[in-house]
């Protein structure tokens, strides 16, 4: 619960509930409605999920420059893993995408984490799909680690 906090009073995130389910990463869905989307796209700047245990939370942000930043890292903040997606309207099918992108995402992460080797997380295909960016800015504009 400590991390929810700072994530609401420090750093302004609006932090979800996780739907959980039972699923083989037990981490659920980013938006678990479309209505969490909406919010998202209408009002919020960044949004974020807290796994089921608390170890990971991730974020989506809005640049104002037409893409969003997508971010997972763990609680230690040891490590860390994002893609640059672009701004797209909360519709049915982009909700599928960013749900799936979120697992694809948490999936790289625990291959990082178990080998310590980054080049050992696949690239391809893209975790977003369509909608990841294919030009992307320098990682350097990803969002600090909460812990910094």
């Amino acid at each position: 619960m400590r991390l929810k906090r700072k994530l609401t009073s420090v750093y302004n995130i609006k932090v979800m509930k996780n739907n959980q389910t039972n699923d083989s990463l037990n981490i659920g869905k980013f938006f678990s409605s479309g209505e969490d989307f909406v919010r998202f796209f209408v009002s919020l700047k960044t949004v974020g999920v807290l796994s089921k245990d608390e170890k990971f939370y991730s974020t989506l942000t809005k640049t104002g420059k037409g893409y969003w930043i997508f971010r997972i890292d763990s609680q230690d903040g040891e490590k860390w893993i994002g893609d640059y997606i672009q701004s797209v309207k909360p519709t049915k099918q982009n909700l599928e995408i960013i749900n799936q992108g979120y697992r694809t995402l948490f999936e790289r992460l625990m291959i990082y984490r178990k080998t310590n080797n980054y080049d050992l997380v696949p690239e391809e295909p893209p975790a977003f799909g369509e909608i990841t960016l294919n030009d992307p800015p320098e990682y350097g504009e990803i969002i600090p680690n909460i812990d910094e």
